[in-house]
């Protein structure tokens, strides 16, 4: 029967006879004559195979099966203006798109993907706030932000993710040291330096941590001098020869380019992590995830940063992917 059922404008008439009574009644509120509206009632029930009414003393009576038809119309025209509401408020939201970002997320692609992307869409205002994983899953939660960009796994059991990026950890170490001569530090060497890392509870610090963990270390076996959040602030005191930092590969690239601090690896250690877009269950923009997902692949491609990033993982530089 289903295939049969076409719902068109007579299923909007059906609504104003049943609760009127009659044809004529329902013809002036629809703007139809009586005889249009008796046909658009009549042919429903050749279509159903049914009958919608009986004839009363003033008004039209419906049928046990009218009044199934009338709920089943309800719950359409229900879902409808849900629908519609829906579509406005992804019209709103697309005018403004608030984005939470960790600062380890930060990296030289994400601020030029988020202005492509604006680029692209001149009507749409983008609106960057930048806090640890767990605070981003909170804005996310209260609508407070749209979308966040946090490195690990999604901290938000009622988050969808979509992977952005991989990145790994690695040491910064003054550019004139002997670690950077050497080209990587050794966990024992890194023991008897002092440190300047991310505060606890960071993405940069809980990974560090589980690498450590698994080694059978603890941070308690480390000279950690200094807790900083500010990544430009860390790689200042590194360059300044106060301690020796595990930061970001992608937060470290400009720094590094600069000449400012050199990055090296932390042998035997398995520091790869991934950077995710996170977004709500009930978060409906498909393409927009789809364009931004799109724009930092492009951005990756094109710019020297990218380039070399590709030529590092070709020549094994992130070699630890499939273990992450």
């Amino acid at each position: 029967m289903t295939e049969r059922i076409r719902y068109d404008q007579r299923y909007l008439s059906l609504p104003e006879v049943y609760r009127l009574g009659s044809f004529s009644a329902a013809g002036t509120c629809l703007a139809l004559t009586p005889s249009a509206v008796a046909q658009q009632i009549h042919s429903i029930e050749r279509e159903l195979n049914i009958t919608l009414f009986r004839k009363g003393d003033r008004r039209l009576v419906p049928t046990p099966e009218c009044e199934t038809v009338i709920k089943y119309i309800k719950q359409i025209q229900s879902l409808c203006r849900r629908m519609e509401e829906e579509i406005d408020r992804s019209r709103q939201r697309l005018r403004h798109l608030v984005v939470g970002v960790t600062p380890s997320a930060e990296s030289f692609a994400l601020s030029t993907v988020l202005t492509r992307y604006a680029e692209r869409s001149p009507a749409l205002q983008i609106t960057v706030n930048t806090g640890p994983a767990a605070e981003l899953c909170t804005m996310l939660k209260s609508l407070a932000i749209d979308l966040a960009v946090a490195e690990g796994d999604c901290p938000c059991e009622d988050c969808n993710s979509i992977l952005l990026d991989t990145d790994f950890l690695t040491v910064a170490v003054p550019p004139d040291s002997s670690y950077a001569k050497k080209g990587m530090i050794t966990v024992k060497e890194l023991q008897k330096e002092p440190l300047i890392l991310k505060p606890p509870g960071s993405g940069t610090r809980c990974l560090l941590e589980a690498k450590l963990k698994s080694a059978g270390l603890s941070m308690e076996q480390f000279h950690v001098m200094m807790e900083v959040d500010s990544i430009a602030t860390i790689q200042k005191l590194v360059a300044s020869r106060y301690g020796l930092s595990v930061l970001s590969s992608k937060a470290c690239r400009k720094a590094a380019a600069a000449g400012k601090i050199c990055t090296v690896p932390l042998d035997g250690m398995n520091m790869v992590r991934k950077i995710q877009l996170l977004y709500r269950k009930d978060f409906h923009q498909e393409t927009l995830l789809r364009d931004i997902q799109q724009c930092y692949a492009e951005i990756m491609r094109e710019s020297p940063e990218g380039q070399a990033e590709i030529k590092e993982t070709e020549h094994g530089g992130l070699h630890t992917h499939e273990n992450q």
